[in-house]
């Protein structure tokens, strides 16, 4: 519900990012590992730990947006 009232009650203490939901919060601490990220997207230079991270990250070079909140009925990637 954060997303919808504009609130973003958590921050990262490393680089202050702001976050409405507490999973894309913890989700994002992970980037701040120094571990290797094997999954190179291919149109762009970015990279991730997970394939399922590069998956997600691909939809944002297309337009499909598979998701649609129930509640305001906009549609997400």
């Amino acid at each position: 519900m954060n997303m919808h009232n504009g609130s973003r009650p958590y921050s990262c203490s490393i680089c202050r990012k702001t976050f409405a939901s507490k999973y894309t919060h913890q989700s994002h601490l992970k980037t701040h590992l120094d571990r290797p990220r094997p999954f190179k997207c291919h149109q762009c230079d970015k990279s991730f730990f997970t394939p399922q991270n590069l998956s997600q990250h691909e939809k944002t070079h297309s337009n499909i947006k598979d998701f649609v909140c129930n509640i305001c009925g906009k549609a997400f990637g």
